[in-house]
């Protein structure tokens, strides 16, 4: 438990900094700090985290609004040691539910205290005060699908800055990630320019022809990769199986076969990871069915009054903003990927 360590099966407080930060928490929560406001302060000031602290496998140093709940909600920092604080709901349910305080079995004055029982008492009360019901946040159209390029978190709508902005950078500050940001008016126009530019060419009859060779002549082009690759599977596979015989003429030795095997493997886990991504790229080639398809979509959004989220999730699979500003839009239709190539 952060805070503390156990000796002999009794918990003592640890003689570093974490019994100090969780009076600290406790203090800063009274004083009507949020949860994720606490987290925030603890990761910018480098306080090592409860995961860190217990030497965890892929322990972070990122703090989270869940475990300053944890921390704050916990009994255990009253010096009484708290048993059966949770239950299943059934013997075939095992949803986990807090048992009420008569359900629970309390040992006081087990080990020294961080807190007093009626500051946390006071914390209990204020946890479910603020815990009223929020109406659901407004999904604005790139919900879901826009991210940080750089970190890779969701990107968060903010009213006054009527766009989008880096999750880690609103949450963690500058030291999480740089300030991406893009305005939505911003993207909806960088997307209507894609779709004016893929409605002139795909529209026309000329072009339209020339769209479908080019997705011929790829797939044509790709078909023949994905052979080659697989010749080269079977021909290293071939030179992994010689290895056996010649370790068994002791024409090389244990070691030197191990490394050669260990050579040849990585080797065809390269090569079949190409084929893979080349497998899917061929699947998701636009053919004359999906190019009908976009030609109805871009009938329907002519303008920006016409892009909703329903529009926007037929067009659009993926969206990330760099640092200054460039979206990256991976949309669902091939054709609007390779306008270039039209």
């Amino acid at each position: 438990m952060y805070g503390y360590v156990v000796i002999d099966g009794t918990l003592h407080l640890r003689t570093d900094q974490t019994p100090e930060v969780v009076q600290w928490i406790y203090e800063e929560y009274i004083s009507g700090r949020g949860f994720d406001s606490i987290a925030r302060e603890l990761y910018v000031k480098n306080i090592p985290t409860p995961s860190m602290i217990a030497n965890r496998k892929n322990c972070g140093p990122r703090w989270h609004g869940t475990s300053v709940r944890f921390i704050l909600e916990n009994p255990h920092y009253t010096g009484s040691l708290v048993q059966q604080r949770e239950t299943t709901l059934s013997v075939t349910n095992k949803t986990r539910i807090k048992n009420p305080k008569d359900k629970m079995i309390i040992v006081p004055n087990t080990h020294k205290s961080l807190v007093s029982e009626v500051t946390f008492q006071l914390v209990q009360d204020l946890i479910k005060n603020r815990s009223k019901k929020r109406n659901p946040s407004n999904k604005h159209l790139f919900s879901n699908i826009i991210t940080c390029y750089d970190c890779g978190t969701s990107m968060h709508f903010k009213s006054n800055r009527k766009g989008y902005i880096c999750g880690a950078y609103v949450k963690y500050t500058k030291k999480a990630c740089s300030h991406h940001a893009i305005k939505e008016e911003n993207l909806i126009r960088h997307i209507l320019d894609d779709l004016d530019k893929c409605r002139k060419k795909v529209l026309i009859s000329g072009t339209s022809e020339k769209l479908h060779e080019i997705n011929r002549r790829e797939k044509i082009r790709l078909s023949n990769r994905v052979t080659t690759l697989q010749s080269k599977i079977e021909s290293v596979q071939a030179k992994k199986s010689k290895l056996l015989t010649l370790l068994m003429d002791e024409t090389i030795n244990k070691s030197e076969y191990q490394v050669a095997v260990s050579s040849y493997d990585k080797e065809i886990s390269s090569i079949k990871s190409e084929e893979t991504q080349l497998q899917y790229i061929l699947k998701r080639k636009d053919n004359e069915e999906e190019i009908n398809k976009l030609r109805e979509l871009l009938d329907e959004v002519s303008c920006r009054t016409d892009i909703t989220n329903t529009s926007i999730n037929k067009l659009i699979k993926h969206i990330k903003i760099k640092r200054n500003g460039t979206p990256l839009i991976e949309y669902r239709f091939q054709t609007l990927n390779y306008l270039e190539d039209l």
